[in-house]
């Protein structure tokens, strides 16, 4: 299976990064089925001589299903971004409870555009924002409303560092965004209904309630809720973070472990059926569809669909009386899901998951056998011990590139985080079994909430500690297909112990080191001025090789976490190690130097201010929606370019954007065009 599942992987990157027609592919599959099946007639001889050319079909076979099945995905967000840029009306079905935001309620809808009478279904899905008024709360999943706002496309990042989210939600088969106002909001009458959909919200809805009844503590019943049934709503971010951190974010996340454990209970549970002599495949008949249930209800997400898979076909093959190996399994799983969903195969998740899985199947038994450890719970803890060191082989240099830093005591986290989160499961598990009894459902949510304020007190604590996580880790997409290439290296050294695979491992090593080395000299030669898209504020980023200097203009305290966060990933950007931070004063007219730059600040009201003669500024900076004339100071200093930035309202830049038109001037709107660098 891995020799199946690798060339539709790699069939899957080609067609991502180079965007081929389905022509070109088509060719490719139709070929090689028609040579395969001339193979077949021939002499038993000639056929063996040839092995190699039906090896060679094979793969290619593979390679173009795995390309057309990213091409259909591709077709499929390229038809709806083209039914956006040409709607009109729409009809938008909701499809998920809503959900509150800080500003908005939200939820999922499909789109259905009207068009010269027609309706046209858009592919995919889109997220829907609703105000937070009376009326949204009556809105239900099913509900159709009919609305003449545009849809808007999901906007790509627009400061350095930042996550694309447009990608992100392109992969789960979301391609547009729709912000509705109160007095826009007409619901259709009808309802919509889907037994499964409804089915599931209902049962979620239900867990929620009675994990809400049982579990009191605030913040102890958001991670109940994302440990049980990956509902993040309610869970804190900064505790979030803390998580995340430490090294054991897999906690939060529905993972392959709630999937094993929550499988082994129904399993073990479904064998108590009384009839279970008498037809001896029950238990596993009833534990499939729960768990896949299950798996829904929690979301459907790439890492807890590989669990689900994984757990779901040795059962099978032992139904069918078939061996299974661990490695076929997890590959098997692979193919399946990419089959599915070709755009998983960049989910971090999916990454992530398998990557572990992989790690602990390789690695997991010879670790755990390096050591023998005659006490039982000593022998417990070492196996825990194994498993989360074999997770680490593969994980490691996603976690470096994903995240940019790596926590130094994951280990002592697991020992702690992985049992309590298997009891906090079961404790809540026990709560929504016995929900109609409200004695011992009271009992069992007093144990799970006294389970959480452990592990999160804990957490925290580990947290704290200091220098427990190495940050700034700085390597790129090919810095990491060389890491991979030196663990791969090292595996076939210690698997066959030729000395061939150390002049692997060492030509690996040297191409890092020469590849790290340039993108460090790269980085010390850096400089420039970077204007940051921040709505409604104002930053800047004067970049001197690695260190940099920060330049903000006051703002409100509660947005300032916003700010240091987008600041802090553009420094990882651009690999700095060194910042200082100024304070702009409230000045309309402020000048400032980046190196051998002129940088003119403008904000607030017009006042006559005095231009020296000499060379004009490399730029002019508009914050505040500056009542300043585009034209007086094109006149007065002769500059040519002007960038707006965030703290300008939109109707502002388009007045700016009419008035260039007819100047010979150049305006760059950091809220339209992202962030802007000044070489």
């Amino acid at each position: 299976m891995i020799r199946l599942v690798l060339p539709y992987i790699f069939g899957i990157g080609i067609q991502t990064f180079f965007r081929f027609e389905i022509p070109y592919w088509l060719f490719v599959p139709g070929l090689s089925l028609a040579v395969l099946f001339v193979m077949q007639f021939l002499p038993a001889w000639m056929a063996f001589k040839h092995r190699y050319t039906r090896g060679l079909l094979v793969n290619a076979l593979l390679l173009s299903s795995g390309a057309l099945a990213c091409c259909a995905a591709q077709h499929q967000e390229s038809k709806a971004y083209a039914l956006q840029a040409n709607q009109a009306a729409c009809i938008l079905t909701i499809l998920d409870n809503l959900q509150r935001k800080e500003k908005s309620y939200a939820t999922l809808a499909r789109v259905q555009m009207i068009r010269d009478g027609n309706i046209q279904t858009m592919p995919g899905q889109c997220m829907l924002y609703l105000p937070l008024s009376a009326g949204a709360t009556d809105i239900k999943p099913g509900n159709r409303i009919f609305t003449n706002i545009s849809l808007r496309d999901i906007q790509p990042p627009r400061n350095p560092g930042e996550v694309d989210v447009k990608k992100i939600f392109a992969r789960k088969g979301i391609y547009g965004q729709l912000f509705l106002r109160e007095n826009r909001i007409l619901i259709l009458p009808g309802n919509e209904h889907a037994w499964m959909r409804d089915a599931l919200l209902a049962h979620r809805g239900w867990i929620l309630q009675t994990l809400n009844r049982y579990i009191r503590d605030t913040a102890a019943r958001g991670l109940a809720e994302a440990i049980l049934i990956g509902y993040r709503v309610n869970l804190d971010q900064e505790l979030s973070g803390a998580y995340a951190r430490t090294g054991v974010m897999h906690v939060i996340a529905i993972s392959g472990l709630h999937i094993s454990l929550i499988f082994s209970i129904l399993l073990t549970a479904f064998r108590l059926v009384p009839v279970y002599g008498q037809n001896p495949w029950l238990h596993i008949l009833l534990a499939i569809p729960a768990i896949w249930w299950f798996s829904m209800l929690t979301g459907a997400s790439a890492s807890v669909m590989r669990s689900a898979v994984m757990s779901t076909l040795p059962v099978l093959a032992s139904v069918l009386r078939r061996r299974t190996d661990s490695l076929n399994v997890l590959s098997a799983s692979a193919l399946l899901l990419l089959a599915f969903k070709p755009g998983w195969l960049w989910d971090t998740g999916f990454q992530l998951s398998y990557a572990a899985v992989l790690g602990i199947l390789l690695y997991q038994s010879k670790i755990q056998r390096s050591l023998y450890v005659k006490h039982p719970l000593g022998r417990a803890t070492w196996s825990l011990v194994s498993v989360t060191l074999a997770a680490q082989v593969f994980t490691t240099p996603l976690v470096w590139f994903y995240f940019r830093q790596f926590p130094l005591f994951f280990l002592i986290s697991n020992l702690a985080a992985v049992p309590l989160s298997s009891l906090i499961l079961l404790s809540e598990l026990l709560v929504c079994a016995l929900g109609k009894q409200p004695v011992l459902a009271d009992t069992a949510g007093q144990l799970a909430t006294e389970l959480i304020r452990f592990l999160n007190n804990f957490i925290t604590r580990m947290d704290r500690i200091p220098f427990s996580v190495i940050r700034n880790i700085y390597i790129d997409s090919t810095a990491l297909c060389l890491l991979y290439g030196i663990i791969a290296g090292l595996h076939g050294f210690f698997r066959s112990g030729r000395r061939s695979w150390c002049l692997i491992v060492g030509g690996f090593s040297i191409l890092l080191c020469a590849w790290q080395v340039l993108q460090t000299l790269e980085a010390n030669r850096q400089s420039g001025l970077l204007v940051l898209q921040l709505r409604g504020q104002t930053a800047m980023i004067r970049l001197e090789g690695r260190t940099a200097r920060q330049y903000l203009l006051p703002a409100a305290e509660g947005k300032m976490a916003g700010t240091l966060a987008i600041l802090e990933k553009a420094r990882q950007h651009y690999r700095l190690t060194k910042h200082e931070s100024q304070m702009l004063g409230n000045a309309s007219v402020q000048m400032l130097s980046a190196g051998n730059r002129r940088i003119l600040v403008l904000a607030g009201h017009p006042s006559p201010f005095p231009w020296p003669r000499g060379a004009p500024p490399d730029m002019v900076l508009l914050t505040g929606n500056t009542r300043y004339s585009l034209e007086h100071i094109y006149r007065a200093t002769g500059c040519l370019l002007f960038v707006a930035d965030g703290s300008n309202a939109l109707w502002k830049i388009q007045r700016w954007r009419k008035e260039c038109e007819k100047l010979p001037l150049r305006l760059h709107s950091t809220a339209q065009q992202g962030s802007f660098l000044l070489d």
